[in-house]
């Protein structure tokens, strides 16, 4: 499978990322990255449905799983979205192994201590840790919550917290 994004959503599927995000990068696979769903019979089957398209299909898997999808085979086959709920599992889907080139960052809700970046990014103080560890690592994280948006640059962001 080809990594084509590497999205943090909250609300991980929905019409933003059906709608927009599948097309732009051509994707024919919707990877959800969350141990909460992963374990939730109920809760896999709502996303897995989500798409209402035979062409894309969602695959719901705990964060620590999503590696197998992109081992020896990465690069090659269809094109695929990974949604993760927060920044902290972005990092931990890094650390498994994943190596992303850019995050996008669609959507983080609100939070105790929490300062608003965009009209629909909040983030914390971890973070902005665990987003300059990715930085570091040479991954180009941004906001931006649809593909047509003018993309903002969290480097500088980050630097200032």
């Amino acid at each position: 499978m080809k990594l084509a994004l590497t999205r943090v959503d909250s609300r991980l599927v929905h019409g933003q990322v059906i709608e927009d995000w599948v097309p732009a990068m051509g994707a024919e696979v919707v990877v959800v990255a969350n141990d909460e769903v992963a374990a939730d019979p109920l809760q896999s089957t709502i996303m897995e449905t989500c798409t209402c398209s035979a062409d894309v299909s969602v695959r719901v898997l705990p964060v620590d799983g999503v590696l197998e999808l992109f081992g020896s085979d990465a690069g090659r086959g269809p094109n695929a979205i990974v949604l993760l709920r927060d920044v902290a599992d972005a990092k931990r889907l890094w650390e498994t192994g994943v190596k992303f080139e850019r995050l996008n960052l669609g959507n983080v809700h609100e939070h105790p201590g929490a300062r608003a970046v965009s009209r629909s990014v909040f983030l914390d103080e971890a973070d902005f840790g665990a987003l300059k560890q990715l930085l570091k690592s040479g991954v180009d994280v941004e906001v931006r919550a649809v593909s047509r948006d003018r993309s903002l640059n969290m480097e500088d962001l980050v630097q200032q917290f």
